[in-house]
């Protein structure tokens, strides 16, 4: 035991200085990336920037409207966060105005060209020293690559559970990550994957270390609070429940202790309820179901689910494309 305690100490300097190097380049290069990428011209921006604009102004949550495009679908707590850190900024523009169309702009998101990507036009008022508009979102998109080095540094402890003893797993998994053009640009944006990426990593981390050490209620409650967390970033975070549901089987698996992994997952989703329960509802009373998708899909023109199997299969180019760098809006 003494031999193993002397070896972890004096790999931690290694350590750090390994996670250090990542982390700094993962934040030039992200810096490089926002400062590069015009306001709005990431996928939804606009729609991202006018939810934390709509609770800096009315203070309220904004509801799904054919006249006020944002994104309302989604839950509120990454809007939040952005709200609470750019609402001491003066803005003059409405909270839904619509920036200068750049009327050459051709949509063909199959398409790798250099041709009139952008979907507005931009002026001085977007250069540095950055006042107004320009610098709230800049102030958000600077909050989304803080948020984006949480993801980094929480795979690099993912791997160092997974292989204890080879850093060059640790190393490489928060490389991907950190270096992936993708996430890059997505953690100079705002949007709310990134933060979505957060919650994923950290319960992805107490699952391993729950099936490693078995039930306990504070693993339990850190569960159920990360979990009613993500579920209040996007609902498609709802998916986790089956990482979770596997840590506690395989962790009752190895302990034989049924009590114990009943009582976690008790503890997971009432805890959850009691943090993000109250956004299913607000939905279900406002659209009549309790994830607001029907109205997603009234407004925006889509498809149901079911109607969508189809399309599967010819996206799938697009869904590899878009995994390592679809800049501007999809091209």
């Amino acid at each position: 035991m003494s031999r193993l305690l002397t070896r972890r100490r004096l790999h931690r300097p290694a350590d750090c200085l390994l996670l250090a190097a990542i982390l700094v380049a993962y934040l030039a290069l992200s810096v490089t990336y926002t400062l590069a990428s015009p306001l709005y011209e990431p996928t939804d921006e606009i729609r991202h920037f006018r939810y934390v604009r709509h609770l800096i102004s009315y203070r309220e949550l904004p509801v799904q409207r054919a006249d006020a495009r944002a994104q309302s679908h989604h839950p509120p707590l990454y809007y939040m966060l952005g709200a609470l850190a750019t609402g001491w900024i003066e803005i003059p523009e409405e909270v839904y105005y619509e920036p200068p169309i750049n009327p050459y702009w051709g949509y063909r998101y199959w398409e790798v060209s250099d041709d009139n990507k952008n979907q507005y036009v931009h002026g001085d008022g977007e250069q540095f020293p950055f006042h107004g508009i320009t610098l709230a979102v800049r102030i958000v998109r600077g909050m989304t690559i803080l948020i984006g080095c949480g993801v980094v540094w929480l795979t690099y402890r993912i791997g160092r559970e997974l292989a204890p003893g080879c850093r060059a797993v640790a190393a490489g998994a928060a490389a991907m990550v950190a270096l992936n053009p993708q996430f890059l640009y997505l953690s100079g944006a705002v949007n709310n994957d990134v933060p979505a990426a957060l919650c994923s990593a950290a319960a992805t981390l107490v699952c391993i270390r729950l099936i490693r050490g078995g039930p306990r209620l504070g693993a339990d409650i850190t569960l159920g609070v990360l979990y009613g967390l993500a579920l209040l970033t996007k609902f498609n975070l709802a998916a986790l429940l089956a990482p979770i549901g596997l840590a506690y089987l395989l962790s009752f698996w190895r302990s034989r202790n049924w009590k114990a992994a009943l009582r976690g997952v008790a503890v997971v989703l009432g805890i959850t309820v009691l943090l993000s329960g109250w956004w299913f509802w607000r939905n279900w009373m406002l659209y009549g179901d309790p994830t607001g998708m029907s109205k997603v899909n009234e407004l925006w023109s889509g498809r149901e689910p079911s109607e969508n199997w189809w399309n599967l299969w010819q996206s799938l180019p697009y869904l590899w494309s878009s995994l390592w760098g679809r800049f501007g809006y999809g091209q």
